[in-house]
């Protein structure tokens, strides 16, 4: 009879043993997911409220404002954007989008990036700039945006 029960007894704590890990693995992955989503900026959250500050030399935007920078070029010519150039303790890149429209004849192909920045901190002056270059010209470096911000 005591056997009986020490077997019971180990049954019934591996039971227990194996709900409290299973408990404690569900409430971490749900605890990562809430982590995660509120640190992740969707697309549609970027887009809503954004402030696209193409062919604007000079801007003032909020602290936490999302601005937009497009880059037009044509990868056919052999261009390609580089990386913008902008202080990282002011904005953050948050996202990037391209799009390609092949084309023929003569206007080719068309292409697009667009950058997405988070302002970060106060600041009175600062300046993003953004543009193309060609891989075999690497110092023709040919700036399209530069716009210099302010953030409140």
């Amino acid at each position: 009879m005591t056997k009986q029960v020490q077997k019971s007894s180990n049954k019934t704590t591996l039971i227990f043993i194996i709900g409290a890990a299973l408990l404690l693995l569900i409430t971490f992955l749900v605890g990562a997911f809430l982590l995660i989503s509120n640190l992740m900026i969707s697309r549609d959250d970027i887009k809503s409220g954004l402030l696209a500050v193409d062919n604007i030399s000079q801007v003032t935007v909020e602290k936490g404002t999302i601005l937009s920078l497009t880059v037009e070029y044509k990868k056919s010519t052999g261009y390609e954007p580089f990386d913008p150039v902008y202080d990282t303790s002011v904005f953050e890149l948050v996202d990037t989008e391209e799009t390609y429209e092949a084309g023929y004849g003569l206007g080719g192909d068309n292409s697009t990036r667009t950058y997405f920045f988070k302002a970060l901190k106060e600041v009175n002056s600062t300046k993003i700039e953004a543009g193309i270059y060609r891989s075999w010209e690497p110092t023709s470096k040919m700036v399209q945006d530069a716009v210099t911000i302010s953030v409140k």
